[in-house]
């Protein structure tokens, strides 16, 4: 996929809180394939949306004009009832706006999308990828896309990190950026690695900048999203 295909593919989340205080998030379109069936939602951390009771976000309604979109809010139950989560309790879900969705302008990813052993040179920890998400809020805001920085990964993409499906990444951990698709640029085109999770803190709680952390794509078929 595109660069400019992968920032119509992106999502800003606004959340307000139970306690309510608000926040931003990213997300981004993937689409399941059944048997009988496809699926489109939306891919974040499930930490964006713990005790959530409202999510807001604009879907784009042209390419030819980005800055035409529609505003979008989910609200009270209906929160719950569309988050689909990992068993396992990894910090990933998928919000299944499918029903809602008109006739809206955006790209997803599908499993097709996601790294694979050929796209890359498996003996290089340090890989190259590029990150498409709303750091601190930050976006164009005329034109409601995402801005895009590069990094690098700390850890191997073939070892879980810590025993954890997770990678460590060379770039800023920001607030917004949770739920940021990460990305390499491999042989086969720009292939999905990961999903931004977070970073560590230092011991008076300031974020430690310069290393973050990525939830493994693959886990996004392990979501359960149930049958209609």
């Amino acid at each position: 996929m595109e660069e400019l295909d992968i920032a119509y593919s992106t999502v800003k989340l606004y959340v307000k809180l139970k306690d309510g205080n608000s926040s931003v998030a990213t997300s981004f379109f993937y689409k399941y394939s059944f048997s009988d069936s496809e699926r489109l939602v939306l891919i974040t951390n499930r930490h964006v949306l713990n005790n959530s009771v409202e999510v807001t976000f604009y879907l784009h309604t042209s390419f030819k004009v980005p800055g035409l979109t529609r505003k979008f809010t989910i609200s009270g139950n209906d929160i719950n009832l569309i988050i689909k989560s990992l068993k396992n309790g990894e910090d990933l879900c998928a919000l299944d706006i499918g029903r809602y969705m008109k006739d809206d302008a955006y790209r997803y990813f599908q499993e097709k999308d996601f790294l694979s052993e050929e796209d890359y040179d498996k003996k290089n920890v340090m890989q190259n990828v590029f990150i498409a998400g709303y750091p601190v809020g930050l976006e164009d805001s005329v034109n409601k896309l995402p801005v895009f920085t590069n990094g690098m990964t700390a850890t191997s993409l073939d070892i879980d990190y810590s025993g954890h499906p997770l990678i460590m990444i060379n770039a800023l951990a920001l607030p917004g950026s949770s739920g940021s698709p990460v990305f390499i640029r491999g042989k086969n085109g720009n292939k999905l690695v990961g999903i931004i999770v977070g970073g560590d803190e230092d011991n008076k709680g300031q974020i430690i900048n310069g290393l973050c952390y990525a939830i493994k794509a693959g886990l996004i078929k392990k979501i359960e999203m149930g049958r209609d």
